[in-house]
């Protein structure tokens, strides 16, 4: 591999070569705070004179252009600058210094044609059309995230420019020439500071380099994420016969749309490992991409990438449940995704995502596939939820195992019995009754202390369920009332008032109307008539006190483990 290296200045840089951002490479992302930061450390705090470092760019000879690798996000940074400051000069009629600026933006070719410097393909036309164009243009591009941080970055940038102008105009003992001669000497000194930034330019003679480079370069000492290394090994396969219908760049677009679009947070590495091991083999995510390379080649990696856009979608469906239209008789399905979300567990989702696949497929029946799905979700609750037991390499594994098993069978006999296995493999992980018994008590729901709200809420619904013999109501309008109140006279000892002992769900009308500075008997007496379902405990008291509250926190406790979660 050649490599050459040199120290060149911007302006030398956008004087020498057309460049473009590939179809691997990362969308614009700086925001705010990095554009600040920009600014400060390039134009604020830098002398007129200073040879200023900011890092590497390294491109590679693309068919007239540099193709761009590494420095992508500085190099567009600048440009945007460039383009704000062109447009100062502009509204200061200053026609030769904003047409100058242009031409370090936009220049001829050899076939004496106007051409970009920079040309980028994921936030065309928008950063063509109303950035780098002299003329802004009327076309109305759509708008994505991308372009949104572009049009962010110029805003910044165009607002610090104004503010200079401000400042010298606001100053009153100055004419107006002096003013206008102050403002076009501090716009040109910006401009020379931006042109005279210098940059280690690394240059490679061609793309398979540039990949290479890709995969291990690291200027900034951050390694690139599966994320990336996955994107730049699918497009380096993959090449568009068609650049105008690059079906590879969008299925890309569609898989990070499918997960970065979630409401719920989806972290993109965490989907790829969780799609693999469901799949394939068990691996880490440090080893994940280098497994991935050695066994995905050829042919394999279409069918891998389309793989990953149903997959991006069907995992996507498990995290945000309005993503697809669940059937009613799923609706028990449904109630152990969101679950899952209060428990905030993930290593369980290889072979929810499996499972999910082959009942997509109709190789595993509703029936079943709630088995799976309620077997996990009352495993979680003990296990994650309540004692908070420690995960390990070993767990991850046995859900990989399973996952990868539930993948290669067809036989809906066959998958019965790896379920079943699965679940019976789950139940010997389960913790004892009397750690839950002590986790339980440990467990609080006060106004003061409200992170434990959602899953408080829960366990009330799943336990009120159980009273009611699993009739189901609407509990989206129904409160956490405290039956001994938490600003009573005479407290509780400690946290005792929050424990779930001294908890009830009753709805927010009926709590309000009703039960509000009532005696505990008072509301036993209004609950009954109400037909709430109440349990032996509540019915055998007259009073709540501190020993009743711990003697039904732990009934509560022993019920949830040998009957409401039993599995």
């Amino acid at each position: 591999m050649k490599v050459r290296a040199i120290d060149k200045q911007i302006h030398e840089i956008f004087a020498s070569n057309y460049y473009i951002i590939p179809r691997f490479q990362h969308p614009y992302s700086w925001d705010h705070d990095n554009i600040s930061e920009f600014w400060n450390d390039t134009i604020v705090e830098t002398n007129l004179d200073d040879d200023y470092f900011i890092g590497s760019i390294v491109v590679y000879e693309n068919n007239g252009y540099k193709g761009i690798v590494d420095g992508q996000q500085r190099i567009t940074t600048i440009i945007i600058l460039l383009c704000a400051l062109r447009d100062v000069f502009k509204e200061l009629k200053l026609k030769d210094y904003s047409e100058g600026v242009q031409n370090l933006i936009e220049r001829a070719n050899i076939d004496n044609k106007k051409q970009f410097v920079l040309s980028t393909e994921s936030s065309f036309p928008y950063f063509q059309e109303k950035i780098l164009k002299f003329e802004k243009s009327d076309y109305e591009s759509e708008v994505g995230s991308e372009e949104q941080n572009i049009a962010n970055a110029y805003k910044v940038f165009k607002d610090k420019l104004d503010q200079i102008l401000a400042s010298i105009r606001g100053n009153p003992s100055d004419s107006e020439d002096a003013k206008m001669l102050k403002i076009s000497t501090s716009l040109l000194d910006i401009r020379k500071k931006i042109l005279n930034l210098k940059i280690i330019f690394v240059e490679l003679d061609n793309e398979d380099e540039a990949y290479l480079i890709f995969e291990t370069l690291n200027t900034r000492g951050k390694e690139l994420t599966v994320t990336d290394l996955l994107r730049n090994f699918i497009t380096k396969n993959l090449h568009s016969e068609n650049v105008d219908s690059d079906t590879t760049k969008l299925k890309w677009k569609k898989i990070l749309a499918n997960l970065n679009e979630s409401p719920v947070e989806i972290d993109t590495d965490t989907f790829f490992l969780h799609q693999w091991i469901s799949k394939y083999t068990y691996i880490s995510r440090k080893l994940l991409f280098k497994e991935i390379k050695k066994n995905i080649k050829g042919n394999e990696v279409e069918n891998y990438l389309n793989l990953l856009v149903s997959d991006s979608l069907n995992y996507r469906s498990i995290y945000d449940i309005s993503k697809r239209e669940w059937k009613k008789e799923e609706n028990e399905i449904v109630d152990s995704l969101k679950a899952y979300q209060i428990f905030n567990v993930k290593q369980h989702m290889p072979v929810v995502l499996s499972a999910f696949r082959s009942y997509l497929r109709g190789n595993i029946k509703l029936k079943t596939f709630k088995n799976i799905i309620l077997s996990m979700e009352k495993f979680h609750f003990i296990f994650t939820a309540i004692t908070s037991s420690p995960s390990t390499g070993g767990m991850a594994q046995m859900y990989s195992h399973y996952a990868i098993r539930l993948e290669k069978e067809n036989d809906t006999n066959e998958i019965g019995k790896i379920i079943n296995e699965f679940i019976v493999k789950l139940k010997t992980k389960l913790p004892s009754i009397d750690e839950v018994m002590i986790k339980f008590k440990e467990l609080t729901y006060t106004e003061n202390n409200t992170k434990t709200k959602n899953l408080i809420k829960y366990i009330l619904t799943k336990y009120d369920r159980h009273l009611r013999n699993n009739s189901i109501i609407d509990y989206n309008n129904m409160s956490i009332e405290h039956l001994y109140p938490q600003n009573a006279p005479v407290k509780f000892e400690g946290t005792i008032v929050g424990q779930i002992g001294n908890l009830f769900l009753v709805d927010y009308k009926f709590n309000n109307e009703q039960l509000r500075n009532k005696s505990y008997e008072e509301k036993k007496k209004l609950l009954q008539r109400a037909s709430y379902p109440l349990d032996e405990l509540m019915l055998n008291s007259n009073d709540i006190n501190e020993d009743v509250v711990k003697e039904r926190t732990e009934y509560i406790a022993k019920t949830a483990y040998e009957q409401i979660w039993k599995m």
